[in-house]
């Protein structure tokens, strides 16, 4: 628990870091609520609220004590399925923001081959601005990889509450993910944070890469 709550900090600190070192750069655009750095903000607000969260069944771990050795495990167990649901969705949350943003952001260069084509879509999704970032050479083919797993991730949790529709395994980070075919996905209890992370750090390049992109159109 100690080390979910540690690393939630270290989220909400780059989150910080990041949107700050943004928006200084991107004063002289005058626009208002800025996509580009605004959902580090959001992140940092849902980070917030998970950490609220996290910090009280902590504290209710803190309280534990007796002779009942099967009442405390049970306790315990069902103590660290709500932060697996807590920081599920965190990450959920996350990934929603991340979208908005990044669709957001790319409007804002509307000159660019990247926005001319996804305009003959009827529907854009966020996999395919990363599929269409990584042709531009905005992030690397790793990078694009990682988007893509994250995002089918997200997709698994939202719409097959995490059951696996096929057997995989990858990647991200240092994180390895393997799935089963309708199995549910498991992990440790840090597992959607340290996915929070890696999408932020990847969200962060992305979008300092465009901001550069957009400087030469």
């Amino acid at each position: 628990m100690e080390i979910l709550i540690k690393k939630l900090h270290g989220i909400m600190e780059k989150c910080r870091l990041y949107g700050d070192k943004l928006e200084k750069e991107l004063v002289n655009d005058h626009i208002a609520h800025d996509p580009r750095h605004s959902c580090f903000a959001m992140v940092f607000n849902n980070s917030t609220i998970t950490l609220e969260l996290l910090s009280y069944y902590y504290e209710i771990w803190g309280k534990m004590h007796g002779d009942n050795v099967e009442e405390i495990e049970r306790a315990k167990k069902e103590n660290a399925e709500r932060c697996i649901e807590s920081t599920k969705w965190l990450f959920i949350g996350s990934m929603s923001s991340m979208e908005f943003c990044v669709k957001e952001s790319i409007k804002l260069y509307p000159k660019s081959s990247i926005v001319k084509e996804l305009q003959r879509k009827k529907y854009i999704y966020l996999s395919d601005i990363v599929r269409k970032s990584s042709e531009e050479g905005l992030i690397s083919k790793k990078a694009e990889e990682d988007w893509i797993h994250i995002i089918e991730l997200r997709n698994l949790v939202v719409h097959n509450n995490g059951i696996a529709d096929k057997d995989d395994s990858y990647s991200i980070g240092s994180l390895c993910i393997t799935l089963m075919n309708g199995k549910m996905a498991k992990g440790k209890l840090d597992f959607f944070i340290d996915l929070v992370e890696f999408s932020i750090e990847n969200y962060n390049s992305l979008i300092n890469n465009l901001v550069k992109y957009g400087s030469t159109i």
